[in-house]
């Protein structure tokens, strides 16, 4: 995708090939079935007679490795389709997608499909950025695990789009709500001093924006380890692709962000 034949509803290509969804195997066995624009989930509609609900994020929300009623954003929209009515499962969530890539896609999905009622987003790690391929000549999503100056600018860039959603949801009354997958604090090495790559978890909390929420690591270790006694499956830690997060963090992150849209119902 040049910028030159720039077309505004592609996705731009992640840094992994988890986007192109008919390459995973099917002895996977997570049902894969995608919708017209590529998504996994239902067709999109300008009609919504029930509340419109959408999800975005990267492959934790997509739900590479696991079956769609196992991904968290599915368990969410079942509990509130069963309480109040939706419209549909609407999914933009890609594998690879970083902080921008995902926060655009809720805006080219509003302009095209119109501005949904609530908005849940699970944020991707801050080590993803974009990089021109001049080979390719297009632009990729690419993983930087070392310590830069650039990485003080993608921290400003990932603050700024992310302030930028919230002013629009607040403008339009769209409730937004927003967590991160990326709760722990990654060490990397850097001219043989480690230093600390910092979370999002850490970093959002920082900001202090009013629709993003904090997961305290704790809690949320204490809440796996009675999950896991209770509803234990061969998949719990690790999904079928032996790469993302199992059932267990999708329960988790289903109820944490399910419990805070309630607590703004009341």
């Amino acid at each position: 995708m040049s910028i030159d034949n720039f077309n505004w509803w592609q996705p731009i290509q992640g840094f992994s090939e988890e986007l192109d969804t008919h390459k995973v195997p099917e002895e996977d066995g997570s049902d894969y079935r995608i919708n017209s624009h590529t998504y996994r989930c239902d067709e999109f509609t300008i009609t919504h007679k029930k509340k419109h609900i959408l999800f975005s994020g990267c492959s934790n929300t997509y739900g590479i490795g696991l079956k769609k009623e196992e991904v968290w954003a599915h368990k969410v929209y079942n509990k509130i389709n069963e309480t109040e009515g939706s419209s549909g499962y609407f999914n933009i969530a890609l594998g690879g997608n970083n902080i921008v890539s995902s926060i655009l896609n809720i805006f080219k999905y509003c302009k095209k499909f119109g501005n949904p009622n609530v908005i849940f987003i699970n944020l991707p790690s801050q080590n993803r950025f974009f990089n021109f391929d001049e080979k390719e000549k297009t632009y990729r999503i690419v993983e930087n695990l070392s310590l830069t100056k650039t990485h003080y600018i993608e921290k400003l860039t990932f603050y700024n789009y992310y302030l930028m959603l919230e002013q629009y949801c607040s403008s339009n009354n769209i409730k937004l709500f927003s967590f991160t997958w990326d709760s722990h604090d990654q060490h990397f090495l850097n001219k043989n001093v480690e230093k600390v790559y910092e979370s999002v978890n850490a970093t959002f909390k920082k900001y202090n924006f009013k629709t993003f929420n904090y997961i305290n690591e704790k809690d949320m270790m204490n809440d796996l380890f009675f999950l896991k006694q209770n509803d234990y499956n061969k998949f719990f830690d690790i999904a079928r692709d032996n790469l993302h997060r199992g059932t267990g963090a999708h329960t988790y992150w289903s109820n944490f962000i399910y419990n805070k849209y309630l607590e703004k119902q009341n």
